[in-house]
């Protein structure tokens, strides 16, 4: 049965599948592949076995054979040299002053072509620079423009993982990340958690988006309210790969978290009666205040037995969330009625205030003009008494 490998071609960082035909091969075995340029030198990265041949695609490239030690020689030494001259090539991109960082270098098979890869932010006028490389070199040259994703995919290193990166070992196609994926997966928003080492968003987020998305359909989101074995209860945390759910309910006048599997817990619209009744009791639970029984009962008509069935049932009223909490709201009407009774006064002493001081302002003004009428009056009069005639 055929064999279909992927093979990273050396220098350029890019990883294809090709067709083994009858050859077996491991991960790691250097061969030499068909590449549109002629023979090329690469080494297996992945392996698919049992591929019915039909299924194979008939245009597939193949590999030609593995690799020999005379081969290996002469890749060692193009190695060396792609090694120069990314050296002299970054020093002359320094003469040049232009703002661009060279990433990696590879010759052809045939050897007539260097091709230069780098990364830039802006666009770069560099026919200067491809005049003096051409010089230099004695072959055509070639700048290729790349992403920072396929820079780290031609550079390669390890993952947060331990691994080797996704993008040099075998994943070729970069599909869209999200923050959201992140968010629907509760991971960390923590930019160095969710960073790879070219600095964007880890290809890995996408890979199980859809199991999560899948999982968010059987599993309650947090701050939602669920009715549990124990009652009604408020969802703190989830857990989307168990698909289970922590939980804050009452129990025993005591507030306490539990886990339950998403499928045990039944999920409660938001207008439920049963979720203003959980509200009261937390509230009344946290704030250390005893819930009310009402029981009704005369003594020697069996009124300890109905006392006990009484309690017996408000227990389980409470561990359903079922109690109203009569309790607290009349003393919280009171508590009302209190501030306005006290608002109404204030405004009332505040305003007889603000009376009495307008009616001696008003007394005060008063005196004023009376004086004043007087001292006029005085002023007009003889010492005799009787008033002055005009001549």
């Amino acid at each position: 049965m055929p064999v279909v490998v992927k093979v990273r071609i050396n220098g350029s960082g890019q990883t294809t599948h090709y067709n083994a035909g009858d050859l077996t091969l491991a991960v790691g075995d250097h061969v030499i592949v068909e590449t549109e340029e002629g023979n090329n030198y690469g080494i297996v990265s992945s392996i698919y076995a049992n591929i019915p041949a039909e299924d194979i695609n008939p245009d597939m490239p193949r590999i030609v054979r593995r690799a020999e030690s005379g081969d290996a020689e002469v890749q060692v030494s193009i190695d060396e040299e792609c090694r120069e001259a990314l050296q002299i090539a970054r020093e002359m991109i320094l003469e040049h002053g232009l703002d661009m960082d060279l990433s990696e270098v590879s010759i052809t098979p045939c050897g007539n072509k260097m091709k230069f890869y780098f990364t830039a932010e802006k666009r770069v006028d560099f026919r200067e620079l491809v005049k003096d490389l051409a010089a230099r070199f004695q072959r055509r040259i070639e700048l290729r423009q790349i992403g920072v994703r396929d820079e780290t995919g031609m550079v390669g290193g390890m993952g947060v993982c331990g691994r080797e990166l996704c993008c040099s070992s075998f994943l070729n196609d970069f599909r869209p990340v999200s923050i959201k994926m992140a968010k629907t997966q509760n991971v960390s928003i923590n930019p160095s958690k969710i960073s790879g080492a070219c600095g964007r968003l880890l290809c890995c987020l996408g890979y199980e988006q859809e199991a999560y998305e899948d999982a968010r359909t059987r599993v309650p989101n947090i701050g939602s309210f669920v009715l549990s074995a124990l009652g009604v209860a408020r969802v703190e945390n989830i857990d989307l790969i168990k698909e289970t759910v922590t939980v804050k309910l009452v129990v025993d006048g005591s507030v306490e978290c539990h886990t339950y599997s998403a499928e045990d817990v039944e999920l409660l619209k938001a207008h439920d009666e049963r979720i203003v009744q959980y509200r009261r009791q937390v509230q009344a639970t946290e704030s250390g205040e005893p819930l009310r029984l009402s029981v009704t009962a005369r003594r020697g008509d069996g009124w300890e037995d109905k006392l006990d069935t009484a309690r017996r049932e408000a227990a389980e009223r409470r561990n359903l969330q079922l109690v109203s909490g009569d309790r607290a709201e009349p003393r919280r009407r009171r508590s009302d009625a209190e501030r306005r009774r006290r608002t109404v006064q204030g405004r009332a002493e505040r305003s007889q205030t603000e009376q009495g001081q307008e009616e001696q302002d008003s007394a005060k003004r008063s005196g004023e003009r009376r004086g004043g009428r007087s001292r006029r009056s005085r002023t007009n009069r003889p010492r005799g008494g009787q008033p002055r005639s005009k001549s």
